[in-house]
C-alpha cells in the first residue's frame, strides 16, 4: 500500500461504522462502511431445470418463463 494512502486509512474515524461480508470469490472480505450506507444484495434462485434449454428459449418466449418449482401468477 503507498505510504499517502496508508496514513489517510489511520488518520480515518470509523467510529460507528457497521461491518459488512463482501463475497470475494470463493470467499468473504469483512469491511467497515459509514452507518448511512445502503449495502445491496441478491437473493437466493433456484437452478434451472434444464439451463441450456431455458436460456435457448428465453429471448423467443419470456413471458413463459418460469424457473424450476415456480408457479403462475
Amino acid at each position: 500500500m503507498k505510504k499517502e494512502i496508508a496514513e489517510i486509512l489511520d488518520g480515518a474515524d470509523t467510529t460507528g461504522w457497521k461491518e459488512i461480508r463482501v463475497e470475494f470469490g470463493d470467499e468473504f472480505l469483512e469491511i467497515r462502511v459509514p452507518p448511512q450506507c445502503v449495502t445491496l444484495g441478491m437473493k437466493k434462485m433456484p437452478c434451472l431445470a434444464n439451463s441450456k434449454d431455458e436460456i435457448a428459449r428465453f429471448p423467443h418466449d419470456p413471458g413463459n418463463h418460469r424457473r424450476q418449482g415456480e408457479t403462475g401468477g
